[in-house]
């Protein structure tokens, strides 16, 4: 499958996470201006560990961007959960790195 189907995927929850290769350092969450992804509703993957790790794709490329960061990082925390309200998001993504029975 190609990275839009995986995504798309994680959204309609018939996969817990896109096993997307991890190939880049990610930029903090500060650098985001979150409301404006709320206000575009761009899709995104999330989730907690406890900080925040947020994956977008770029259609049609094997490529995503990838923000992370703690809440106390974010100059707009009322826009980071509004940003959080629509995001494909996954317990845990890492199930198998973080799991040694996995």
């Amino acid at each position: 499958a190609n990275a839009t189907d995986q995504m798309a995927a994680v959204f309609n929850g018939s996969l817990a996470y896109a096993p997307w290769v991890d190939n880049h350092d990610g930029w903090a969450l500060r650098y985001l201006d979150c409301a404006k992804v709320a206000a575009d509703k761009l899709k995104m993957l999330v989730y907690r560990d406890p900080r925040v790790t947020a994956r977008f794709s770029i259609p049609y490329t094997m490529w995503s961007f990838e923000f992370f960061g703690t809440e106390d990082e974010v100059g707009d925390v009322a826009a980071l959960y509004a940003m959080l309200e629509h995001a494909g998001i996954s317990e845990d993504p890492d199930l198998c790195r973080n799991n040694d029975d996995a």
